[in-house]
């Protein structure tokens, strides 16, 4: 298990005492940050193949590229919060010693009035109604299928939160492939146009492109859902 820990130069003072050693930190947009490198991370997502510039609207999965680029060679890979930690439980680590499980997933969260309006009527992110309609734009051109459920499950409550997954190996590059044409597939189109979007937009846009992308998925895969908790 290689679990990448995105952390940033505006963290919250946290403990990382006692971290596994399957987690690793890694330091989300580098590429911009002008101080001295003195922090603690063990990469930072500056290395390899990366959009480290663009953090400020990547947010984590800045990150997540990174681990995309970088592929350690662990039978799972996943990505948890400089504060979010998932909880692996002896079940889990059982269930991944067997590889029984192909996808852990924070548990579901419940948000109203739906997936979709919380994202982009709510002032709790950083999207609009804009992002979606071009977000479902994108898909359909990809996937008409995929396009059709995510309007469909979108419309309903249930949420996979934080971009926090763990994956089996294939199972978690995957997914990046298809998370990132899709996102960077958004920066392309506003570029072009000359659209200036707000910060962290792309890393709320990707929040609900995990949950499509899993839902849709969740009878390919073995599933299970995890708790998670804040670090102090």
């Amino acid at each position: 298990l290689y679990i990448a820990m995105a952390t940033s130069v505006k963290d919250a003072k946290v403990s990382r005492e006692n971290l596994p050693a399957y987690v690793h930190p890694v330091l989300g947009g580098a590429a911009a940050y002008e101080g001295q490198r003195s922090w603690e991370s063990a990469y930072d997502d500056e290395l390899e193949g990366n959009i480290s510039r663009y953090n400020h609207l990547y947010s984590e999965l800045t990150v997540a590229y990174w681990l995309w680029q970088k592929a350690p060679k662990a039978r799972y890979l996943g990505l948890c919060h400089y504060r979010r930690h998932f909880v692996l439980t002896e079940k889990a680590q059982r269930a991944m010693a067997d590889g029984t499980v192909d996808v852990f997933l924070p548990r579901p969260r419940l948000t109203f009035p739906s997936v979709r309006a919380f994202f982009t009527e709510l002032p709790v992110s950083h999207m609009e109604e804009l992002d979606y309609r071009i977000m479902l734009e994108l898909l359909e051109k990809r996937d008409e299928e995929l396009a059709a459920f995510a309007r469909e499950f979108l419309s309903r409550q249930v949420q996979f939160p934080n971009n926090m997954v763990i994956a089996k190996r294939e199972i978690y590059l995957a997914y990046c492939k298809f998370l990132f044409s899709l996102l960077q597939g958004m920066e392309s189109y506003y570029g072009e146009r000359q659209v200036k979007r707000p910060a962290r937009y792309l890393g709320n846009v990707g929040e609900i492109l995990t949950t499509v992308y899993f839902a849709y998925c969740r009878d390919k895969w073995n599933t299970e859902y995890l708790d998670y908790q804040l670090l102090e």
